[in-house]
């Protein structure tokens, strides 16, 4: 899930700027999450049904946000969405039931889920369905376990041989005003859709307790335009 701030700043490539970034100030980065998902699906479109009930967990965490979601897929294709959890007091836990609809046997369903409090959609999560008409898959006393993960890590990265300039910067990470930290966190500098500087690893400063980041810029001219994505 990548998160994306347009924190846009004019770097001046000059080496008595970069020890004022390094020496005398901390960047503060803010990272935006994705929109509540408009998932839907239209029943009339299909002849067949299947049904799941299930508790959902965002990398590892059991959740207990009822406006989380869970939506089914074939392909790009909504096939089933619960966007309401119901508390179930004998198991203390919050479930999600979804009715999943298709034309045919056999169609294999994948699924996504939205985190409510970090505003994010995961795109992958360990189960995965191949449906069968009027099939009833888990219940409020054996649910399925839909957990969500981040799995694929972004591939931010830039050649320094291609660039003549540097500068650098140093900072914290706040994803939804929540200061990171988690040193696996990353944050990477853009000019435009080229990546221009990435760190990937955090580290612990003692004096202040927090996690911080340091990223060289890289360019060939001054005055270019940085923006900044996190993760």
């Amino acid at each position: 899930m990548t998160l994306i701030k347009e924190y846009v700043c004019r770097t001046k490539i000059m080496k008595r700027i970069l020890n004022f970034v390094i020496l005398t100030g901390i960047v503060t980065l803010g990272f935006v999450f994705a929109e509540t998902p408009d998932w839907s699906v239209n029943p009339s479109d299909y002849e067949h049904t299947a049904s799941m009930t299930g508790i959902l967990l965002f990398e590892g965490m059991l959740s207990d946000d009822p406006s989380d979601m869970v939506a089914a897929f074939v392909g790009d294709e909504c096939r089933g969405v619960d966007a309401q959890g119901i508390y179930y007091p004998p198991s203390g836990q919050w479930i999600w039931g979804i009715t999943l609809y298709a034309n045919q046997e056999g169609e294999d369903f994948t699924f996504k889920g939205y985190d409510a409090s970090a505003n994010g959609v995961y795109d992958y999560s360990n189960f995965s369905y191949t449906f069968i008409s009027d099939d009833i898959v888990g219940s409020a006393e054996d649910p399925v376990e839909w957990a969500f993960t981040t799995t694929d890590l972004p591939d931010w990265s830039v050649n320094p041989s291609d660039y003549e300039h540097t500068a650098s910067m140093t900072g914290i990470l706040l994803f939804e005003g929540m200061l990171s930290d988690d040193p696996s966190d990353m944050v990477a500098a853009f000019v435009g859709d080229e990546c221009r500087g990435v760190d990937a690893q955090g580290i612990y400063y003692p004096p202040s307790g927090q996690w911080i980041w340091g990223i060289t810029l890289y360019a060939n001219q001054e005055g270019e335009d940085f923006t900044f994505k996190g993760y």
